[in-house]
């Protein structure tokens, strides 16, 4: 029997990892966020060497693509936006405007943001504050929710609640199991590799499948 099984972040939440809606929360909350001088993003307070401008812009710009990205999705019921949605839709703002991809689709985008986006560096760029344009912002806003949700991620935790998941993958009966997450954790990775069953993750070198 072949065995195709797809999973999301409830399997690692058991295990103290933060779900889709609380990674999203702390991502538009900005909450303890500062930009060290090695350009990356932590979170937990400490030395910002922009100054706190740098976070509030970032904070308003995602709040703005929150807002443009809930009103598309009202149209489905219960499609919430995400962090994913925010990376995504300022990643494609970033790129058109460098010119690395040409999209006149994003037109509407750009004619949506233009006076939020001027406000934004305008008010940020007061003082101290760094000199952005509209591409570093929302390529800063792409850098921060990655940042994030890497840094609330990458902490190891006990994965004992996927022992009866295990046990189903080890079944002899199974000719194969293919495993599909959706998850950024390595969690479900670490608990097989922890049973001692080989596996490829079509990344690292090809191991026995499962």
């Amino acid at each position: 029997m072949k065995v195709v099984v797809l999973v999301g972040s409830g399997l690692s939440i058991p295990a103290g990892y933060p779900s889709t809606n609380d990674l999203t929360a702390t991502v538009l909350s900005g909450q303890g966020m500062f930009r060290h001088t090695d350009s990356a993003y932590h979170l937990g307070g400490g030395g910002d060497p922009d100054g706190p401008a740098a976070g509030t812009m970032i904070r308003q710009f995602l709040d703005r693509l929150a807002k443009l990205a809930t009103d598309y999705y009202d149209r489905l019921p219960g499609r919430s936006v995400n962090y994913e949605d925010l990376a995504y839709i300022a990643g494609q703002f970033a790129d058109s405007e460098s010119g690395e991809y040409d999209n006149p689709a994003l037109g509407p985008l750009h004619d949506a943001l233009r006076l939020d986006i001027k406000a934004i560096l305008d008010e940020g760029g007061k003082g101290r504050g760094p000199k952005w344009d509209a591409f570093t912002l929302a390529t800063e806003a792409r850098n921060y929710t990655a940042d994030v949700a890497w840094r609330a991620l990458q902490k190891d935790r006990a994965a004992t609640h996927l022992g009866p998941f295990v046990e189903f993958i080890r079944d002899e009966r199974l000719e194969d199991v293919s495993v599909f997450t959706l998850n950024h954790d390595t969690l479900l990775e670490r608990a097989i590799r922890s049973a001692g069953l080989e596996f490829s993750d079509g990344v690292g070198d090809s191991e026995k499948c499962l």
